[in-house]
């Protein structure tokens, strides 16, 4: 497993291989860069930042130990604390070996006193001397140093000075410890309605999409101000952008075009014209016609409108169906009740209409001693007569057909009405 911090663990970042331990941030609309998180440093933040090296953070003579991306301290017997060491947990506080004093401040061997953050040292000729700390005086009794005297914030950060430290109030678009971290303004989409948003150091800038403006893009620009209108054109604002309400001569956008359908009326037999721009526009034809311009007449005939065995006679704009016997209406798809309007059937049967034709059946009455419905039962004598009576009309009926035709019915989907040609035809009734 890798160390934390370490070059072995990466992520890409534009052209950049940034530590695990950052964040890759847009720097600009073409450019990235990493961003260190706390404990780390350097251009892909792969440094570990030796904090025990910037103002020993631990308190009353603590031993500080760095570690990657921070810092532990081990405390002298009598403080504790998970941090600093500045929690007392003892009325008497104990030294490390050579030392003395109220805070251990003094060498065991000495009386020179190196105050609170000194630390009291032997040379080799047997003198003792004192060394203070990061952030507070060269010479005894090691007093606080005031780092903002130096001026350590940039890009006109505050300074704050602390006891061993300082701390930088960092401007507007500035973070870091010295306010030399440029922030992105751009990682929050601060630019609105699309607009492309562009950071620059301590700032940013969006490019708007057109009918916006304003830092963020966020205010309307009324475009009927500048009267883009033309030819008496109404104009009405939008969000972003605008309309045109022309007059019928003129199309587009501004009513700049001239209108084909208003001057040339390009589309034929009540097709409906729409302009498109001031050389092409498109007909809606209506079901009969087709085309470019609506003058191609469509051949219902290829759509089998007509039904039940009818046949269909294209004409131009329409259509009419020739319907089969016993079949009617405009498609042929209306059966035609022969019951209705003719009795086909002898006075001794009914007629019973079906889809296309009808039946001849015997009556049924009702057996008034018994109930039950029974057909009425001639006598030999009548029977007989009834058979040769049905011979005589099937020859007679035969013959007519010969001579006349039977009847044919033509709808006329234009409205003409409908004509018959030839005699009606009579079916033979059945025989009993």
């Amino acid at each position: 497993m890798t160390t934390p911090g370490s070059t072995d663990q990466y992520m890409q970042c534009g052209s950049l291989n940034c530590s695990v331990n950052a964040k890759c941030i847009n720097a600009s609309a073409t450019t990235y860069k990493c961003q260190c998180h706390a404990g780390f440093s350097g251009d892909t933040c792969h440094d570990d930042i030796d904090e025990c090296n910037r103002g020993n953070p631990c308190y009353h003579r603590g031993v500080c130990h760095n570690t990657i991306g921070s810092w532990w301290c081990e405390c002298l017997d009598g403080w504790n604390g998970t941090e600093h060491c500045g929690e007392n947990i003892t009325e008497s506080r104990l030294c490390m070996p050579g030392w003395t004093g109220e805070w251990c401040e003094t060498c065991a061997d000495d009386e020179l006193g190196c105050g609170y953050m000194g630390r009291c040292g032997q040379l080799h000729n047997g003198n003792y001397y004192c060394g203070c700390q990061s952030g507070y005086g060269r010479r005894p009794p090691c007093a606080d140093v005031d780092e903002c005297t130096s001026n350590p914030c940039r890009n006109s950060g505050s300074c704050i000075n602390t006891v061993g430290s300082y701390i930088c109030l960092c401007a507007s678009g500035w973070t870091g410890t010295q306010c030399n971290d440029d922030i992105d303004e751009c990682a929050s989409i601060p630019c609105q309605n699309q607009g492309v948003c562009i950071d620059h150091l301590a700032s940013y800038s969006c490019n708007c999409t057109s009918g916006w403006k304003g830092l963020t893009c966020a205010e309307d620009i009324d475009e009927c101000l500048a009267s883009p209108c033309l030819h008496s054109g109404i104009c009405t604002n939008n969000k972003g952008s605008f309309q045109c309400a022309c007059t019928p001569e003129w199309a587009g956008p501004t009513c700049s075009e001239k209108n084909i359908c208003h001057f040339e009326t390009p589309c034929s037999n009540t097709g409906n014209c729409t302009h498109i721009n001031q050389t092409a526009y498109l007909c809606q034809c209506p079901d009969t016609w087709k085309g470019v311009n609506c003058t191609d007449d469509v051949d219902e005939c290829a759509e089998n409108k007509c039904k039940n065995g009818a046949s269909c006679n294209n004409t131009i704009g329409s259509y009419s169906c020739t319907c089969a016997e016993g079949w009617e209406g405009d498609n042929c798809d209306t059966d035609l009740n022969e019951c209705e309007s003719s009795n086909p059937c002898n006075a001794t049967l009914v007629c019973v209409n079906v889809d296309g034709s009808y039946t001849c059946e015997a009556k049924i009455v009702k057996d008034d001693s018994g109930g039950a419905n029974i057909g009425i039962i001639a006598g030999a004598t009548t029977g007989a007569l009834l058979a040769i009576l049905a011979a005589v009309l099937a020859l007679l009926y035969k013959f007519k057909w010969k001579r006349n035709p039977p009847l044919n019915k033509v709808s006329d989907v234009n409205g003409k009405g409908k004509t018959e040609v030839g005699n009606k035809h009579f079916k033979q009734p059945i025989k009993e």
